[in-house]
């Protein structure tokens, strides 16, 4: 089970209206997302990831909440044009990324998202492996 880091931090600084729209960077278990769509009944949440399983799982989650929402099964790199399709211009705000991973086969199962077994373009190979001195201006 994943747990929410700064969960209730992460809302707040959303500063969430009922008829907002919103964007979850990450989807994973739908922490965030469970939490914007229960204060947003007019509103509209966007939210995407890469793990199948994650989304279906998300998916059941959020049904039990409300229907305002729209689950895209794709990198978050391709926000924008993701919006655009549904003729979204403009978020009231966007939780960019929980970059955590859960029990849902991320790492083990080899369509996972982050998975080492297997080796295509959505690899966490590919997108996330770097030399310190590419990360390290943005930790100090």
């Amino acid at each position: 089970m994943h747990i929410s880091v700064l969960l209730n931090e992460a809302i707040a600084g959303l500063n969430l209206k009922e008829d907002g729209i919103y964007v979850d960077c990450t989807l994973g278990d739908a922490g965030h997302s469970s939490e914007i769509l229960k204060r947003i009944t007019r509103g509209c949440l966007f939210a995407f990831d890469q793990d199948e399983e994650a989304i279906k799982y998300s998916d059941n989650e959020l049904k039990k909440i409300g229907n305002n929402y729209k689950l895209f099964h794709t990198n978050f790199v391709n926000l924008k044009s993701s919006l655009n399709d549904e003729g979204i211009r403009e978020v009231d705000g966007i939780i960019y990324a929980d970059l955590a991973f859960n029990g849902s086969g991320q790492w083990t199962n080899a369509n996972g998202a982050y998975s080492y077994s297997k080796k295509d373009k959505d690899s966490l190979n590919d997108y996330y492996i770097c030399q310190e001195e590419e990360y390290q201006p943005a930790l100090y």
